[in-house]
């Protein structure tokens, strides 16, 4: 009944398909997910929430693995209808939206799909979690969850956001997260991919290894008037075709003390590629990114950026080994910041 702790003894369970049934019980391992697994054997997801549970269900100290879905989202665990509850010192590994037929049918969210749903998400590791479409890891689609203290590792999704994918005014505030070598195999965002007025929140977080090795954004990508706030993030040894670390379309991404070191670029836009965009870039350092062909560490078509206090070094390209930039009306042209607003 609410307001109950049950706590779960050691060992592994094949289960799947659990519900809280909007309860607000507290559902714990006794001993952390090491000891404690959920072990779905490829038969389902792990958790349905449905009922619009609420901070107060609490899902803490388990590990949950080999959750499958088929033709629909949510690997590991779906939350819809307003369902809100806390997931706290979880692992999530090898969970997975799979598809069968070649149509897309929602193939999203590999280990968490949140739909018109807001979890927090506290200090849980995700790895080796895949999504056929999108969001390897956790996908959202008008929900904001917040996410603290976090590792994402080797989670893939099929096109977009091998991690985290946000969608329609999805704002999801992430703190102190680790993404390391996650992938979107055919598209963009190996790490994060935002789209359609979504604007999530990170601070603290670092992005390493991560690849859109095809497209756009090896840790992250935003369009459709989707604008990111980063904040004390580092972003290292990332690669994508455009934009190794950070791509943008059409956003407006404000960047503040941030790190951008060893990132790279088969196309342009060795750090960051923006396009039609006006992000602004503060105390921010560039060092050792490359493209093969233009922006070493910037690539700016049609855009207006806003630099204070930045620093860049020993960035490589073919053209502007610094900031290259090309208009609707010009060639391009390689330059060291100039005709571009600096403070």
């Amino acid at each position: 009944q609410n307001g109950d702790t049950i706590l779960v003894a050691d060992g592994t369970y094949h289960e799947h398909d659990l519900d809280f049934q909007g309860k607000k019980v507290q559902l714990k391992s006794a001993n952390g997910p090491t000891n404690c697994i959920i072990d779905c054997q490829q038969l389902g997801r792990a958790f349905h929430f449905h009922s619009g549970e609420t901070a107060d269900s609490i899902l803490e100290g388990f590990t949950i693995r080999n959750g499958k879905v088929t033709d629909t989202c949510g690997g590991a665990i779906l939350c819809v209808n307003n369902s809100c509850p806390t997931i706290r010192n979880c692992v999530f590994e090898n969970n997975m939206a799979e598809d069968t037929n070649g149509q897309y049918e929602y193939e999203d969210g590999g280990a968490i799909d949140c739909e018109s749903s807001s979890p927090t998400v506290t200090n849980c590791t995700f790895s080796g979690n895949s999504a056929r479409y999108h969001g390897g890891a956790i996908f959202c689609y008008y929900s904001n969850p917040s996410i603290e203290g976090c590792a994402f590792s080797g989670n893939s999704a099929g096109n977009y956001g091998g991690a985290i994918f946000c969608r329609d005014s999805s704002s999801p505030v992430i703190t102190d997260c680790a993404f390391v070598n996650n992938s979107a195999a055919n598209y963009h965002g190996g790490a994060i991919y935002c789209l359609a007025n979504s604007n999530p929140t990170l601070t603290d977080c670092t992005f390493c290894g991560n690849s859109a090795a095809n497209y756009y954004g090896g840790a992250v990508c935003c369009y459709l008037n989707s604008s990111p706030t980063l904040t004390n993030c580092t972003f290292s040894g990332n690669s994508a075709y455009d934009g190794g670390a950070i791509w943008c379309d059409s956003g407006d991404p404000d960047i503040t003390n941030c790190v951008f070191a060893s990132n790279s670029a088969d196309g342009s836009g060795g750090a960051i590629f923006c396009s039609n965009s006006s992000p602004t870039l503060t105390n921010c350092a560039f060092s050792a990114n490359s493209a093969t062909y233009s922006g070493g560490a910037i690539f700016c078509y049609s855009s207006s950026p806003v630099f204070c206090g930045c620093t860049f070094s020993a960035n490589e390209a073919n053209n502007g080994c610094l900031l290259y930039t090309s208009d609707a009306a010009d060639d391009g042209e390689s330059v060291d910041l100039g005709g571009r607003r600096i403070i």
